[in-house]
């Protein structure tokens, strides 16, 4: 915190801040934002310095109280500002220096001096930094649904739910913006090229996805409830972005070496041990090649479950939501090779091999994007599901998305480090190894791990033996009645 002050105390006494263009504040208060996130705000001044930039920038005082945005920033850096200050200013709801802000920004929103500028990221930071003021314009909120109709097709999933939590929590109505609403209440269909396997052009995968429902008769236990979700409950219904990279990294596993990860990795030679991984081992061949047997938990569209089945392996892609398994099944139906299928199962309910009638353990698991926040005990049944269907030769894989920058009290890495580790061996795949568009660290990156189950969690068993033991009782149970 003294180091932080020491580049604040510079900042202010060489009068920097009146200097900044766009670019260069977007960037130094979204990285306050995110510092302060993480180390809090006291005995920092970093509240005092977005005080300061308003007070210089935007005050009534100030001659350029109106221009600023106008004059000095592009659509990006005009919502990453307005983003830091909703998180700068812990009081910003009635912060007088943030009411500056956000005033100016309404007029410029009004006046439509950028909104045409603003792609789908713009939008849901900018609407996210609205819904922590008390009160967004209806012209405003008119405008910005109004773009984002226009643009609705590049959202991805994160942000589009993010831009919807944050339209309603401003005072936002979808159901107002009669094109914006048919949109979201229409079923979509996207695209997606995996050049590794020939599906490209008229052979790519074409994946129905809708947009999460806020269905308030649905009083589920949601999994991101430990992270601030916001009541969308069928969330599987749109395509996440640790799908696309596992899938896409899946769909190489035939030019993947994971004897290389072990030799440089201790954690992969811990994985590796006992021939799981050997200088030989065709990844492809051992784990999703023809005969081989494999089950997606939480699937969603479906897309790692398709793409390991185009590589020959029969995958059972699951989910234990029914919005998103009608998705679920059509995607399969459509897209997958032959022997796939799939079914209802809900993590921590009942036996998972026998509800998915296996008789053996399957070669690999898959899962992406179900881990949120930090609650262990929201992943117990998830760690359960996983230990009751893999055995000592399962490979399991999980893309996720970290969300949060590492030490923060959200991070989702305590679910690896804490809630696994009793069970499973764990390991990543290096960022080197992902595909270009998807090579980068810290939080919003994509993380792929890896995890075997230790020996002493192992608990093999025949499923016929199991079956024959539950006939037996209730051919007993049936006697006892008859008498």
């Amino acid at each position: 915190k003294m180091f932080i002050n020491d580049i604040l105390n510079g900042l202010e006494q060489s009068n920097s801040i009146a200097n900044m263009n766009g670019r260069q504040a977007s960037t130094i208060l979204w990285s306050l934002a995110k510092i302060g996130d993480v180390v809090g705000y006291e005995d920092t001044g970093i509240k005092s310095m977005f005080e300061l930039f308003s007070k210089t920038h935007f005050s009534n005082a100030s001659s350029s109280s109106s221009s600023y945005f106008k004059n000095k920033t592009d659509a990006r850096s005009f919502s990453m500002i307005l983003w830091a200050f909703s998180f700068g200013i812990p009081d910003v709801a009635t912060n007088e220096r943030a009411k500056d802000i956000f005033e100016s920004a309404h007029k410029d929103l009004r006046e439509k001096t950028c909104i045409d500028k603003f792609n789908a990221r713009d939008l849901a930071n900018v609407m996210e930094a609205f819904s922590k003021r008390l009160h967004t314009p209806e012209k405003v909120l008119k405008i910005i649904a109004k773009r984002a109709a226009e643009i609705l097709g590049t959202f991805n999933a994160q942000e589009l739910l993010k831009f919807l939590g944050a339209f309603e929590r401003a005072g936002g109505d979808i159901h107002k913006y009669e094109k914006l609403s048919e949109l979201l209440h229409s079923k979509r269909t996207i695209k997606i090229s995996f050049p590794a396997l020939g599906l490209v052009g008229n052979s790519e995968l074409k994946l129905r996805s809708a947009t999460p429902s806020n269905d308030a008769s649905k009083q589920t236990d949601r999994v991101d409830d430990s992270c601030g979700g916001f009541g969308r409950q069928n969330t599987g219904v749109a395509l996440w972005e640790g799908s696309r990279v596992l899938a896409e990294w899946i769909s190489r596993i035939s030019t993947v070496s994971l004897y290389e990860f072990c030799s440089k990795d201790t954690k992969w030679a811990k994985l590796g041990e006992d021939g799981f991984i050997t200088p030989n081992t065709d990844a492809r061949d051992k784990f999703f090649g023809k005969g081989r047997v494999g089950v997606e938990l939480g699937a969603g569209l479906g897309l790692p479950s398709i793409v390991a089945s185009k590589l020959g392996a029969n995958v059972i892609a699951t989910d234990g939501d029914d919005d998103v398994l009608s998705l679920l099944k059509k995607n399969m139906r459509k897209n997958a090779g032959e022997g796939s299928s799939t079914k209802k199962l809900v993590w921590g309910v009942g036996e998972a091999r026998e509800i998915l009638e296996l008789t053996r353990h399957p070669d690999f698991i898959l899962a992406s994007d179900v881990v949120y926040g930090n609650d262990t005990s929201k992943w117990k049944a998830f760690v359960d599901t996983m230990k009751s269907l893999a055995g000592r030769e399962t490979l399991i894989l999980i893309g996720n998305v970290r969300r949060y920058p590492a030490g923060h009290p959200l991070a989702e890495t305590t679910f690896y480090t804490e809630a696994t580790k009793d069970d499973f061996d764990r390991a990543e795949v290096p960022v080197s190894n992902l595909h270009p568009d998807f090579r980068k660290t810290g939080a919003g990156s994509c993380v792929i791990h890896a995890l075997r189950l230790k020996y002493d969690a192992a608990k093999e068993f025949t499923l016929g033996k199991r079956k024959e033991k539950k006939e037996k009782k209730e051919k007993k149970k049936k006697k006892k009645t008859k008498r």
